[in-house]
């Protein structure tokens, strides 16, 4: 298994752990959001190995990444499924850096959310990696 693969379901488990045994919600949304980047990052590395370089100084390596694997799955064919991608990446993007930086701490409720976001997003990203890979082996 790939160890971007295996970070990104390291992230998921402590996601889940740190919101069931610890009840530490808020710090649990950081996990959430890696997990499903580190996926994006293996979609990129496994089928738009280039794009990873071509990372311009002016954009950070977060919008590099989800503005490229956006942009990859359009060009792919695959635009609905871009577009959950956007929204889905996004949101947990938000909750993430909310949940870092501002002044206040997330409920259960909002940590599972961000944690079933983060399941969610994960299928369709591995279900996404797995049709570009069938598709390139034919």
């Amino acid at each position: 298994m790939s160890k971007l693969l295996q970070k990104s379901n390291d992230s998921i488990q402590a996601c889940q752990l740190l919101i069931e045994q610890h009840n530490l919600y808020t710090s649990s949304i950081h996990h959430a959001y890696y997990s499903s980047f580190q996926r994006s990052i293996y979609l990129l590395q496994i089928h738009f190995p280039k794009s990873l370089i071509e990372k311009t100084e002016e954009a950070s390596s977060h919008v590099h990444v989800i503005t490229t694997v956006e942009q990859k799955l359009v060009d792919s064919g695959y635009r609905f499924q871009a577009l959950d991608f956007n929204q889905h990446i996004n949101t947990l993007k938000r909750n993430r850096v909310h949940a870092d930086y501002k002044n206040d701490l997330f409920d259960e409720k909002f940590s599972l959310k961000s944690l079933e976001l983060a399941r969610k997003l994960n299928i369709i990203i591995d279900e996404l990696t797995n049709k570009l890979s069938s598709i390139t082996s034919t």
